[in-house]
Order: C-alpha cells, then structure tokens, then sequence
C-alpha cells in the first residue's frame, strides 16, 4: 500500500476505480485517497454504497459490469464500438 502511495502520482493513463462502500476489508477512504493522488486527467470513480469487497460478485454486479463497459466504451475509437 506504501508502494502504491508513493508511486499514485505517477499514473497518467485513463483510470477507473471501483469500490464496494460497505467493504470490511478495504475501507473506501483508501479508493478515494487513489483517485486523488492519480495525476491522469481523465479519471472515474464509482463507489458502490451497499456492495462490499468484490464488486464482480456481488448479487447486482450487472451495474457494475455495465458501469466498466460504458466506461471503456468512451475511451474506444468509434471505429471499435
């Protein structure tokens, strides 16, 4: 976690970060600190109020799922979509 602390600044690509709000292991203070610390101009975060740790395998993962293909959907050419 140091490590990635350290080194946030340092990513300039596209991001997207997602993260359960009601997670018990990782507390979503620590996504936010990330999506602060990244210098990419384009950046999302999506923090889910009621999921927990593993976004991808919650009973409503459809939302995430379509949340991560509109996303990524955006930042294809045209010609790709």
């Amino acid at each position: 976690m140091q490590h990635v602390t350290e080194s946030a600044a340092e990513i300039r690509l596209p991001i997207m970060i997602v993260q359960g709000g009601g997670d018990k292991l990782v507390d979503s203070s620590g996504a936010q600190l990330l999506y602060d610390s990244v210098s990419s101009e384009d950046k999302t975060i999506k923090i889910y109020d009621d999921f927990y740790h593993e976004v991808f395998n919650e009973p409503e993962h459809g939302q995430v799922l379509n949340d991560v293909k509109v996303w990524l959907e955006g930042h294809l050419g045209a010609e790709q979509v």
